[in-house]
């Protein structure tokens, strides 16, 4: 499974405005070139993306990486990935 993860912020200057976190993930073996992809509203100028997991029990998380999880299980013949490989992008602001 291949995860690839972003987060783009507003103009300079406008702290109120949310930062867009973007995730996109393989959802077919062996056919990695269907994706998937989730769009959330973020805290303003943050680069960590804080909707990957929220963990609601021992056994049960609500968030975006549970949710491209179970598609790829789905989309896969309930398969389970091997491998994860995560590509993040990363802008430092200086």
């Amino acid at each position: 499974m291949i995860l690839g993860m972003d987060v783009s912020h507003g103009s300079p200057g406008h702290s109120d405005i949310p930062s867009i976190a973007a995730v996109v993930s393989s959802r077919q073996w062996p056919l990695i070139s269907r994706y998937r992809a989730t769009v959330h509203t973020h805290s303003p100028k943050v680069e960590m993306i804080d909707s990957l997991f929220k963990k609601v029990s021992d056994k049960k998380d609500q968030r975006i990486i549970r949710e491209l999880l179970l598609d790829f299980y789905v989309s896969s013949g309930k398969r389970k990935p091997d491998q994860i490989i995560i590509f993040r992008s990363v802008s430092l602001m200086m």
